[in-house]
């Protein structure tokens, strides 16, 4: 029996192939959670420097621009002040006498009332609520317990609303 070096070729590559199968592996979750924590770390460092380094400059800007402003100014000179010359003796005056005032005691103000205080005088001071408020409050309630039907064009608008 004659075997075709063409068919045998091809079984040993079917082969050897077969046998190298490889698979590929998906990084699991907690490989992923980690890489993104170390780049979110080093991401936010290289951010608190820069924010620091702009901080430094624009605080030693500010220290220059104070320093030049007081570099500039004109020395003040101090000079001790010049004693005041003592006063002359005033002449002696006669005293004027002054009577004394009498001290008129008034009386003391009327007690302030309270202008709302009557609409709690009504029946032994409880309030009086007639039918007609009542029924008032109670359509008020009626009206809000009502279901209201939302559609996808109102619910649309009031997003665009807050894209803005």
């Amino acid at each position: 029996m004659k075997i075709n070096k063409k068919v045998i070729i091809a079984g040993a590559a079917l082969l050897t192939f077969a046998a190298c199968k490889t698979e590929m592996k998906q990084p699991t979750d907690a490989e992923i959670d980690a890489k993104v924590t170390e780049l979110v770390d080093q991401r936010k460092a290289e951010m608190e420097a820069q924010c620091d380094a702009d901080l430094l400059a624009a605080a030693n800007m500010e220290a220059d621009k104070i320093l030049l402003a007081e570099a500039n100014k004109p020395a003040r000179v101090v000079t001790a002040p010049a004693p005041a010359p003592a006063p002359a003796p005033a002449p002696a005056a006669k005293k004027k006498v002054v009577p004394k005032k009498k001290v008129v005691k008034k009386a003391p103000p009327a007690p302030k009332t309270n202008p709302k205080a009557d609409r709690f005088n009504n029946k032994g001071g409880k309030k009086v609520v007639t039918k007609e408020e009542t029924q008032k409050k109670a359509d008020r309630f009626k009206k809000t317990t009502e279901k209201k039907v939302v559609t996808p064009e109102a619910t649309k608008k009031k997003g665009d609303r807050f894209k803005k």
